[in-house]
């Protein structure tokens, strides 16, 4: 269905510019409750060491509709949330050596991205187990220690073909 043609004044790529210096929808802007509620969850949660959830709280206060003094220590919340946020870029290879996209990736049993494209993920700092499962090879699991304010760290996994699990009879 088409919601939307172009004639003569309105081109295709005009309209990709309209739809892409358009933000996206948000929710209704936080209440002063919400605001208060969601800078005391932030901090909470930066004391947990969760980071991405602080962030996400920060960003919440941070909206125009908050109080000013509220709204100000939240934007400086997120700016240094975002510092102290590590990234970890997983590199994904075959046996041959061959690079391999097509990887879904869990962290700690949940799904955390189905492509690995050399983008940093951004993680909490700790302990955590990560999944790596491609079509037609056997998944690996690998643990690693995440400190926190570290950037773009590199670790290269190797996935192999699942073990042939009949033999041939001998000739």
């Amino acid at each position: 269905m088409i919601l939307f043609r172009p004639n003569r004044r309105v081109s295709w790529t005009a309209l990709a510019v309209i739809v892409i210096a358009t933000p996206p929808a948000r929710a209704a802007n936080p209440t002063m409750s919400e605001c208060l509620s969601a800078n005391e969850s932030a901090i909470k949660l930066r004391g947990d060491h969760k980071l991405r959830q602080a962030r996400d709280q920060a960003l919440t206060c941070s909206a125009s509709t908050c109080p000013e003094e509220v709204r100000e220590t939240c934007q400086l919340r997120v700016r240094d949330l975002n510092a102290a946020i590590p990234t970890i870029v997983f590199l994904a290879k075959d046996a041959a050596g061959q690079d391999i996209v097509a990887v879904k990736v869990s962290m700690d049993g949940e799904p955390i991205g189905d492509r690995l494209d050399g983008t940093a993920i951004s993680v909490d700092p700790g302990q955590h187990k990560f999944g790596f499962d491609a079509p037609g090879l056997r998944p690996v699991e690998r643990s690693f220690v995440i400190s926190e304010g570290q950037k773009d760290r590199r670790e290269k996994v190797i996935l192999s073909a699942p073990a042939n699990v009949a033999s041939a009879p001998p000739t």
